[in-house]
Protein backbone atom coordinates (compact mmCIF):
# COMPACT_ATOMS: atom_id res chain seq x y z
CA UNK A 1 0.00 0.00 0.00
CA UNK A 2 1.33 3.39 -0.85
CA UNK A 3 2.10 6.03 1.73
CA UNK A 4 -0.68 8.34 0.53
CA UNK A 5 -3.38 5.73 1.13
CA UNK A 6 -1.97 4.83 4.55
CA UNK A 7 -1.89 8.47 5.61
CA UNK A 8 -5.43 9.02 4.30
CA UNK A 9 -6.80 5.98 6.13
CA UNK A 10 -4.95 6.93 9.30
CA UNK A 11 -6.36 10.46 9.11
CA UNK A 12 -9.93 9.24 8.56
CA UNK A 13 -9.56 6.77 11.45
CA UNK A 14 -8.25 9.45 13.81
CA UNK A 15 -11.07 11.85 12.89
CA UNK A 16 -13.81 9.25 13.41
CA UNK A 17 -12.30 8.07 16.68
CA UNK A 18 -12.21 11.68 17.83
CA UNK A 19 -15.86 12.13 16.89
CA UNK A 20 -16.86 8.95 18.70
CA UNK A 21 -14.94 9.93 21.83
CA UNK A 22 -16.49 13.42 21.77
CA UNK A 23 -20.00 12.00 21.45
CA UNK A 24 -19.34 9.59 24.34
CA UNK A 25 -18.09 12.47 26.47
CA UNK A 26 -21.22 14.51 25.75
CA UNK A 27 -23.41 11.46 26.42
CA UNK A 28 -21.71 10.90 29.78
CA UNK A 29 -22.92 14.31 30.99
CA UNK A 30 -26.49 12.97 31.03
CA UNK A 31 -25.40 10.24 33.46
CA UNK A 32 -23.95 12.85 35.80
CA UNK A 33 -27.24 14.77 35.84
CA UNK A 34 -29.24 11.59 36.47
CA UNK A 35 -26.89 10.55 39.26
CA UNK A 36 -27.09 13.96 40.96
CA UNK A 37 -30.89 13.96 40.69
CA UNK A 38 -30.97 10.44 42.14
CA UNK A 39 -28.79 11.47 45.07
CA UNK A 40 -30.92 14.55 45.72
CA UNK A 41 -34.17 12.58 45.63
CA UNK A 42 -32.68 9.94 47.88
CA UNK A 43 -31.53 12.60 50.31
CA UNK A 44 -34.92 14.28 50.39
CA UNK A 45 -36.70 10.91 50.43
CA UNK A 46 -39.72 12.35 48.66
CA UNK A 47 -42.60 9.95 48.27
CA UNK A 48 -45.69 11.41 46.66
CA UNK A 49 -48.86 9.71 47.78
CA UNK A 50 -50.95 8.32 44.93
CA UNK A 51 -54.06 10.27 44.05
CA UNK A 52 -57.13 8.11 44.34
CA UNK A 53 -60.55 9.26 43.18
CA UNK A 54 -63.32 7.70 45.21
CA UNK A 55 -66.23 6.30 43.18
CA UNK A 56 -68.83 8.42 45.00
CA UNK A 57 -66.77 11.60 44.50
CA UNK A 58 -68.20 13.85 41.78
CA UNK A 59 -65.78 15.35 39.26
CA UNK A 60 -66.59 19.01 38.55
CA UNK A 61 -68.05 19.76 35.13
CA UNK A 62 -65.32 22.26 34.23
CA UNK A 63 -62.66 19.58 34.74
CA UNK A 64 -64.63 17.19 32.52
CA UNK A 65 -64.92 19.91 29.85
CA UNK A 66 -61.17 20.55 29.94
CA UNK A 67 -60.34 16.85 29.69
CA UNK A 68 -62.73 16.28 26.79
CA UNK A 69 -61.30 19.33 24.96
CA UNK A 70 -57.76 18.03 25.38
CA UNK A 71 -58.75 14.59 24.14
CA UNK A 72 -60.51 16.08 21.11
CA UNK A 73 -57.46 18.18 20.21
CA UNK A 74 -55.18 15.16 20.54
CA UNK A 75 -57.52 13.12 18.35
CA UNK A 76 -57.60 15.81 15.65
CA UNK A 77 -53.83 16.17 15.70
CA UNK A 78 -53.42 12.42 15.12
CA UNK A 79 -55.74 12.30 12.08
CA UNK A 80 -53.81 12.08 8.84
CA UNK A 81 -54.41 14.61 6.07
CA UNK A 82 -56.34 12.04 4.01
CA UNK A 83 -58.88 11.58 6.80
CA UNK A 84 -59.20 15.25 7.71
CA UNK A 85 -61.90 17.64 6.59
CA UNK A 86 -59.37 20.09 5.19
CA UNK A 87 -58.67 20.25 1.46
CA UNK A 88 -55.46 21.69 0.19
CA UNK A 89 -55.24 23.04 -3.35
CA UNK A 90 -52.23 22.26 -5.44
Amino acid sequence: MSDEIQITLLGITVVFLGLIMTSLLIYSFSFLQKYEAYKENKRKNIKAPPTIVKPDEIIPSDIIAILSTILEIELRLKISLDESKFTFGR
